[in-house]
């Protein structure tokens, strides 16, 4: 998949990555987005965990990549899964049970944590133009196009690791309840709010998808 390019306009705020030590490879993490399952892989793989912010990653030398879905279920599935590591998920459940009026109050907050930030706001307008971002919401083979990116860049993984990934089928599975609220929170209207909050990171999924099924026509 081409990466899309444009020049660097860094901010200040860190971020985690992943490094390999062998490669000029880096892994930009984009949470709800397999997240869970790539941070596992790569630790396993021997790669380093580094917060860094957009200047101090070597962009000249690195090949940054990540992986990328529907910024609209990314958010939905970011506040579910806010609610659900406070504590809360049960409580936000039995609430909306009795006044359904929280489901769109609910749907209209932006940012609650790094689950619910979008690319824009990690790492601005033009860095994101630098990663190669890997649809994983599509038929696109993720996993695949993974292992073919690190060894193409010189990184040898074992055939160990490469099952591994391969054998994993979900990471992180929601519950009955996270499915639940998660549904009510897709079947409200999108707030112009929402909508202006994710509208960066749509035009780079959008891109990245054009350009998916282009590759494959």
């Amino acid at each position: 998949m081409p990466k899309l390019r444009t020049k660097i306009n860094p901010i200040n705020s860190t971020w985690v990555y992943f490094r390999s030590p062998t490669a000029k490879l880096m892994y930009f993490v984009n949470y709800k987005c397999a997240s869970t399952l790539y941070q596992s892989w790569f630790a396993k793989i021997g790669w380093e965990m580094v917060h860094l912010s957009s200047a101090e990653v070597d962009w000249k030398n690195y090949y940054v990549f990540s992986y990328i879905r529907n910024p609209l279920i990314k958010h939905r599935k970011g506040v579910v899964e806010f609610f659900a590591k406070q504590k809360l998920i049960d409580l936000l459940e039995s609430t909306i049970e009795v006044d359904n009026r929280w489901v769109n109050i609910i749907s209209n907050i932006v940012d609650l944590d790094g689950h619910t930030r979008t690319i824009e706001s990690i790492l601005g307008e033009t860095t994101p133009l630098q990663i190669d971002w890997i649809p994983i919401d599509t038929s696109f083979d993720h996993k695949k196009y993974t292992i073919d990116l690190l060894e193409t860049h010189g990184e040898h993984i074992l055939d160990q690791h490469k099952q591994q990934l391969y054998s994993v089928m979900r990471v992180n599975e929601a519950t009955t309840t996270e499915n639940k609220m998660f549904k009510k929170l897709m079947a409200v209207s999108v707030s112009d709010q929402i909508i202006n909050y994710i509208d960066f990171d749509q035009c780079i999924y959008d891109i990245v998808i054009n350009q998916d099924l282009i590759e494959k026509n």
